[in-house]
């Protein structure tokens, strides 16, 4: 079981569902630009709905834009994290 709240014990300590969080967004993301959002399109554009296809589109660059913020802060999170572990050690 995963707690709550935890009290961090370093200032780069991050509670694991934070950062489950984030990956769980990621994923959901990816799975709807990949997956979802094309389908939508594609039934758009058989339909000739030109302005749903803009639409769709505009939303699919904002959500990938969104995805990609999020795996940049979590590559950032996750290289501070590492980079401040290696120092530890190498102090020790």
């Amino acid at each position: 079981m995963i707690p709550e709240r935890v009290v961090p014990f370093d200032k780069n300590y991050e509670p694991i569902p934070v950062t489950f969080t984030l990956l769980n967004l990621v994923r959901k993301d990816a799975d709807f630009l990949y997956d979802t959002i094309e389908t939508y399109i594609k039934d758009a554009e058989k339909a000739n709905k030109s302005d749903l296809v803009e639409i769709l589109q505009t939303i699919k660059i904002d959500r990938k834009r969104h995805m990609h913020q999020l795996k940049r802060h979590w590559k950032k999170r996750f290289m501070d994290k590492i980079l401040y572990r290696c120092q530890l050690i190498k102090c020790r």
